[in-house]
């Protein structure tokens, strides 16, 4: 097994608290675009999207945030596990560099996430705006917007610092105290029962 967790110093971690930001920020993108960004506009057939009628870039916020969200839950449970247990002692340098490589990849998806919602938001003239918030859910979307492309800009920060966090950690140190088994290193057990058996063996004085 491994140390004993203490809940408050994990949860002050900075890539714990960073993790926790990620995937609430995520829940908030995907959330919101799905919900609000999607409206009926008088004259038109169907829903349409409110970032210029562009379903792509709405959908693609969807995509990124659902992944995203999936992606820093996993890391943060792997990291707890990390912390009780030896289940993932072995592959810790693996593990270390596919931290790199996903925090890197979605600190690059929401930054064009970012960009490319507001440039579709920014496209909607002042004119069409104010008509969008007469409507009945007109008023709903144009805040979820704006919350959309707020949000995914500070989930590319999160990531940012994620992947600040997490590169030092590709060249260890790594605790090697458990096998793959998650037992204890053969080697230290060894040398602790030759210590004992010939502590045992020592003649006795008369």
């Amino acid at each position: 097994m491994g140390a004993p967790l203490d809940p408050v110093a994990f949860l002050s971690q900075p890539n714990t608290v960073l993790r926790i930001l990620e995937f609430t920020f995520a829940i908030i993108v995907f959330g919101v675009i799905a919900d609000s960004c999607f409206i009926e506009v008088p004259g038109s057939d169907g829903k349409h999207s409110v970032f210029n009628k562009s379903k792509s870039a709405a959908n693609f916020g969807i995509a990124i945030g659902v992944l995203s969200f999936l992606v820093s839950l996993a890391w943060l449970v792997i990291s707890f596990l990390n912390k009780t247990s030896s289940m993932f002692t072995q592959q810790r340098p693996l593990l270390a560099k596919l931290e790199v490589a996903t925090d890197g990849f979605f600190t690059f998806m929401w930054f064009v996430a970012a960009i490319v919602l507001a440039a579709k938001w920014g496209q909607v003239n002042k004119d069409h705006r104010d008509q969008l918030k007469k409507l009945h859910d007109g008023k709903q979307a144009v805040s979820g917007a704006n919350s959309a492309i707020v949000f995914a800009f500070f989930s590319w920060l999160a990531y940012t610092g994620s992947l600040f966090f997490s590169v030092p950690m590709m060249n260890g140190p790594y605790d090697d105290d458990y096998d793959y088994a998650g037992q204890a290193d053969p080697i230290d057990t060894y040398q602790e029962f030759t210590e004992e058996e010939q502590a045992d063996n020592q003649p006795v004085p008369f």
